[in-house]
């Protein structure tokens, strides 16, 4: 995958958009999910679209009875989570490759665009649990992040992508934001 780098640092009083899609994902998925997240991550989000961060700063969502999404690290260092298969046999599973597009949005206007291109309530979102609304018509999953400033992740299907972040681009622009690198929005996270 191409990612864009080396772009300039995020200012926190700017408004940004990343593509961060680079950030590897699979799904734990089966009757042994739960048992495999405890066993590797320490523990397994208890309840439905429950969030949990990891030591090694991996997020794991409870995305249905018996399916985990697991979000690697940034740094993408040696984790769960690697380019080795498509597809690995765990004991009652299975974990796939999640292609999915995920970007952060940035800024103090964020929740400005988020009322904009949605009928979400920037109140229900939580740093502990995952949002599964709708924004400009797409399925997305948003969850906040506090560090270093309160900010957006949002996940969207790889079909939703272009139209998603070409409407998320352009109501940034809109309110004098731009568009950043993944370098960029690494180097903004570790500064906390």
């Amino acid at each position: 995958m191409r990612v864009a780098s080396d772009g300039p640092a995020i200012e926190p009083e700017g408004d940004y958009l990343v593509d961060i899609s680079a950030v590897r994902k699979v799904i734990a998925l089966g009757p042994g999910a739960t048992a495999y997240l405890s066993d590797n991550f320490g523990k397994a989000p208890e309840n439905l679209f429950d969030c949990v961060t990891t030591s090694k700063n991996q997020t794991l969502v409870h995305l249905h009875y018996d399916r985990y999404l697991i979000i690697n690290a940034l740094d993408q260092g040696e984790t769960a989570i690697n380019e080795r298969a498509h597809e690995t046999a765990i004991d009652g599973g299975v974990l796939l490759r999640y292609d999915v597009c995920e970007c952060a949005l940035i800024g103090p206007h964020q929740q400005t665009i988020l009322h904009e291109l949605s009928a979400t309530s920037a109140d229900l979102l939580s740093p502990d649990r995952w949002l599964a609304t709708r924004i400009a018509h797409a399925d997305v999953g948003i969850r906040l992040i506090q560090a270093p400033q309160p900010h957006l992740r949002i996940i969207c299907s790889t079909g939703d992508a272009r139209f998603m972040f070409s409407t998320l681009a352009e109501v940034v622009s809109e309110v004098s934001g731009s568009l950043s690198t993944f370098d960029a929005y690494n180097r903004y996270v570790a500064s906390t």
